[in-house]
């Protein structure tokens, strides 16, 4: 669903109850399936109790509006580990229409930044490769996005100790793939109810000064958590992120 100039005509499309097998693919070997479902500019799609066995990156929706992303399982999710391709090791992006697939306005025309999306529901499953160290490997990604809901995820991105790559259940970012920062940054962000114990990081909210911040609500994940580099334990912790930091939420 490549979206070309901004529009797509796949707008209200429904994917459920598919399998989609990538199981062994690899830098050395891209026969079986690398990305399951990718689309720019898509709206009002819904991705509903499928099952994505292997694959550097399961679901993709660069500046779609109102996705529904639910009861998904994505299982032993893994990259392309820049021996040959570079890329993947996420397992649900919402991000950005950026760069030459952007639509005219730049990073922060509505047209370019995915709103409205909620993510509920979906286990995720993965480690780095061994000895892999170029990126992070990310349950769910979101990447200078608008209002997304991350809500009752089961994060599963396991430490690799025979890797410097991270395991991360979520991440908020505005940078990526080696180049400068987009602004906006993530904003108006809720993550609730995630499970992220079995990752080497639940939560990860990168940049400073309120870059990712703005409008974050944080309520009862578990796991260890890092905003803005600093890092937390969560059993059931409560708290909200103003535009100017972390408070306590009674």
């Amino acid at each position: 669903m490549p979206g070309p100039n901004g529009k797509n005509p796949a707008n209200g499309t429904r994917i459920s109850g598919f399998v989609f097998d990538g199981k062994g693919v690899s830098s050395a070997n891209l026969a079986p399936l690398a990305f399951g479902i990718f689309a720019r500019f898509a709206r009002d799609i819904v991705i509903s109790h499928n099952y994505f066995e292997g694959t550097a990156q399961a679901i993709t929706n660069t500046g779609g509006d109102r996705w529904l992303i639910e009861h998904n399982q994505i299982r032993d999710l893994t990259v392309l580990d820049c021996t040959g391709p570079c890329t993947g090791g996420d397992g649900i992006v919402i991000q950005l229409a950026r760069d030459e697939v952007a639509a005219p306005g730049g990073d922060a025309a509505p047209i370019n930044r995915p709103e409205d999306n909620l993510i509920l529901g979906n286990t995720i499953e993965g480690s780095p490769p061994d000895g892999f160290s170029d990126f992070s490997m990310v349950g769910i990604l979101i990447f200078a996005a608008d209002h997304t809901s991350v809500i009752s995820n089961d994060l599963r991105l396991h430490d690799n100790p025979a890797a410097a790559a991270k395991g991360q259940g979520i991440l908020l970012t505005n940078t990526c793939c080696g180049g400068g920062a987009y602004l906006p940054g993530t904003r108006h962000t809720i993550l609730a109810f995630n499970d992220g114990r079995q990752s080497e990081l639940s939560i990860v909210v990168e940049g400073s000064g309120g870059a990712n911040t703005h409008g974050l609500f944080l309520f009862r994940n578990r796991g260890e958590q890092e905003i803005e580099g600093v890092q937390e334990v969560l059993a059931l912790a409560r708290s909200a992120v103003t535009p100017t930091g972390l408070r306590p939420q009674l």
